[in-house]
């Protein structure tokens, strides 16, 4: 009598994949590039904003010039966002521009510089690190973190001259092909997985729910299944509050755009986003809501679908609920086909 043997598990196969793929990766990290140290200025551009300027220090390693233009800089509408991204930064500044007549420009050093590239194309991308070193009668050493966009290599060299050659080698190696058609592999991998989410989570509800007919249960499944995800998803947003406020992610990071904008106190209470929360899960337009990805509407709606199908009873409900879970068979088959392609 022939044994046929176990296929692989599939969610080792995607366990063996990522290890992988994230071994190759690693591989082909070229690391940061350490570039020299150089120094900055805050200036007060105005009586509330705040320019924090950095400027660019010689091929040779030397100083710039004091007359020399900034390299980078950032403009912080005012203190209170500046010390949402740069707390160490603006308690500095609290203690020496705190005087009626502020100094209107204060130097400081930037040490432990590195910048990683990462290229697309003719495009890259820089990941820039680096420790502003503030000193006076309360030092201070604040970490920042910058994520830049090139379009080419003349705007990158422009910035950091230092990353030349590295751009170089980067596009004429074959590192970089392979890694531009992984990328192209997983961003193709990832719409087929988002293809098939939505009509995957809707045909599974309604046939789930159609499937149960008139059951006299049905209303108290249907509350329990609310409460589960009603409890869950406050539990989620609870615990996503108590870590954003110990971590503090977003400390000393960059971004275009993030010195412009406050964000209000009360759209991050737990009660504005409960609020939201219920609000989202009934649509306004249940087409766009699918047509959006807006999952919280789109389960409750398809829970709704499938309920009155249920209930409605007769030829009408057998004939939808069997369209629904043939649908669901065909939606179960395409994901697992996407899923076996990793």
């Amino acid at each position: 009598m022939s044994h046929t043997p176990s296929r692989f598990p599939l969610h080792w196969q995607i366990l063996l994949a990522l290890v992988v793929g994230a071994g190759i990766g690693l591989f082909l990290n070229r690391g940061a590039t350490t570039l020299p140290d150089t120094i900055g200025a805050i200036k007060l551009v105005d009586s509330q904003a705040i320019r924090v300027e950095e400027f660019a220090s010689n091929q040779d390693g030397s100083p710039p010039e004091p007359d020399q233009p900034p390299q980078q800089l950032k403009v912080f509408d005012n203190l209170e966002i500046l010390r949402r991204a740069a707390p160490e930064m603006a308690r500095f500044i609290d203690n020496n521009m705190a005087d009626p007549q502020p100094v209107p420009s204060i130097p400081f050093q930037i040490s432990s510089r590195t910048a990683t590239l990462q290229l697309s194309g003719l495009s890259a991308k820089v990941t820039y690190l680096r420790n502003y070193v503030f000193q006076g009668d309360s030092p201070a050493t604040q970490q920042m973190m910058s994520i830049l966009p090139f379009e080419n290599r003349a705007a990158l060299t422009a910035t950091f001259p230092q990353l030349a050659d590295d751009y170089d080698r980067q596009q004429q190696s074959f590192a970089s092909y392979l890694i531009a058609f992984s990328k192209f592999l997983g961003d193709i991998f990832l719409r087929l997985l988002k293809m098939v989410t939505v009509p995957l989570i809707a045909t599974s509800l309604i046939s789930g729910m159609a499937g149960l007919g008139r059951s006299h249960s049905f209303g108290k499944m249907f509350g329990y299944t609310l409460f589960y995800y009603l409890i869950t998803s406050m539990l989620a947003i609870t615990t996503g509050i108590i870590m954003v406020n110990i971590i503090n992610p977003g400390v000393g990071v960059l971004i275009p755009g993030g010195g412009s904008a406050v964000v209000s106190e009360n759209a991050n209470s737990l009660s504005s986003i409960f609020i939201g929360l219920i609000e989202s899960m009934i649509p306004t337009n249940p087409i766009a809501s699918l047509a959006n990805g807006d999952f919280l509407s789109i389960i409750t709606f398809s829970i709704l679908i499938g309920m009155f199908i249920a209930t409605i009873g007769g030829p009408t409900s057998d004939r939808l609920n069997t369209f629904f879970s043939d649908l669901f068979e065909v939606m179960m088959r395409l994901t697992m086909a996407i899923i076996a392609l990793a």
